[in-house]
This record gives structure tokens, sequence and C-alpha cells, in this order.
């Protein structure tokens, strides 16, 4: 069961702003096992997108070295973890990027970070056990305390967050459709 329930959190916390809840032993106890798996998750993997904001693709960065996870605010309470997911990075990002107003080509590197607050649900369905997982919020931003001296005179980090931010429905929609519970004790 603890393996599925990492498992879900790290492929919501890396599909997230300050991060305010106090941590827990939880926290402590899960956060190198997801640091490995984020690691493992995202390390020499192209991420596609292809959307009404645009259409390109993105990879981090040097994970080892530019990636970070922390958890907050962990709670196993009912069958049901809940906690708060950071995940902040160094990101290449290439392709077209518009908003209703702007249409820019991208091929740089940001600082993102992402916060997701996420649920996994145990659940038993006759004889098998399942674990459901759920993103309730996300937030995708630039990491503005890590843009460049150059980079924070552009409009780029601004138009990626507003992009972000006016498509967070639609992420956080896809997000949850396209995680299928996992079967416990296969």
């Amino acid at each position: 069961m603890l393996k599925s329930c990492l498992v879900a959190f790290v492929v919501l916390g890396c599909t997230g702003h300050l991060v305010a809840e106090e941590k827990t032993p939880l926290d402590t106890f899960l956060a190198p096992v997801l640091q490995k798996a984020a690691l493992e998750a995202v390390k020499g993997k192209t991420f596609r997108y292809d959307e009404a904001c645009g259409r390109g693709s993105l990879q981090f960065i040097d994970p080892e070295k530019n990636l970070s996870l922390s958890l907050s605010g962990t709670r196993l309470s009912n069958d049901v973890l809940t906690g708060k997911v950071t995940v902040t990075g160094r990101v290449k990002v290439i392709g077209k990027l518009r908003t209703k107003d702007v249409r820019v080509d991208l091929d740089m590197e940001l600082p993102l970070r992402m916060v997701a607050t996420v649920e996994a649900r145990l659940v038993k369905e006759k004889d098998d056990s399942y674990v459901r997982t759920r993103v309730k919020s996300l937030e995708i931003r630039v990491h503005q305390d890590r843009l460049t001296a150059e980079q924070r005179k552009g409009t780029i980090p601004g138009l990626v967050d507003a992009v972000c931010r006016d498509n967070a429905p639609k992420i956080l929609r896809k997000i949850n459709s396209s995680v299928p519970a996992k079967k416990l004790f296969e």
C-alpha cells in the first residue's frame, strides 16, 4: 500500500506557492522516498503539451542537481493519505505558447515551482484493494526567485505564469482523468 501511495504522490506532484503547513512525521518519512521516485519519473523524459495554449515540450534539466521535492501537512486518516507536494526544478521549454493576446516561440530554460494538494484513497472492491489518487489543487508558476537577471527583464516568465494560471483547471482535470486506480499487492 505504501509504495502505491508514494507512486501516486510522485506522479501527481511531478505533473505546484507558499507551503504554510507544519511538517509532520509522515512528511519526514516520505520525503526522501518521494524525492528518489520523482527523479526516476522525470530523468531523461520529455513531456509534451498540445493544448489551446500552445504546443511543445518540456524536459527537466539535470534533475539530480536541480529537482527538489518537499511535503507538508501529510495526514493519514480513514484510509486517506493527503498532503501538499511542492516540486521545484529547472525545465527546458521548446515550442509555442499563446494567450488570447500574445503568441511566442519558446526555446529557453525556466525555473518552475509546482504545488499540488494530493489525496490518495485506499478502496476495497471485492477481494482487491486499490489506491485512487486525486489532485485537489494545483499551481504551476515560474519560480521568480530563481530567474536570471536577463529573464527578469523579459515578458516570457509572466506569460508562462498567465498560461499556467488560465489553464490550471484543464490541467487538473486532465491529470485526474489520466491517473488510474493502482491495484495493491499485484
